[in-house]
């Protein structure tokens, strides 16, 4: 039987660093909305705990992405 090649990406979209920063951008619009949404006085805290983790995951993946940028070079 002959192995079959791995899908090479056709497009800039499918390499890893394109699909890390499409969701680093889907993160940052989560982000923005969710800002846009809260309330000036008493902000419920789940609202402030979605915000701290959508922060976190968009750190993690700046990171994920500048140590990818790294190894490219």
């Amino acid at each position: 039987m002959a192995k079959t090649k791995a899908a090479v990406p056709t497009s800039p979209v499918d390499t890893p660093a394109a699909r890390l920063q499409a969701r680093l951008d889907e993160l940052k619009g989560r982000l923005d909305d969710l800002c846009h949404r809260l309330p000036a006085h008493s902000p419920p805290p789940s609202m402030i705990a979605r915000m701290e983790d959508l922060e976190d995951e968009i750190a993690r993946l700046e990171q994920r992405l500048a140590d990818h940028a790294e190894g490219a070079t």
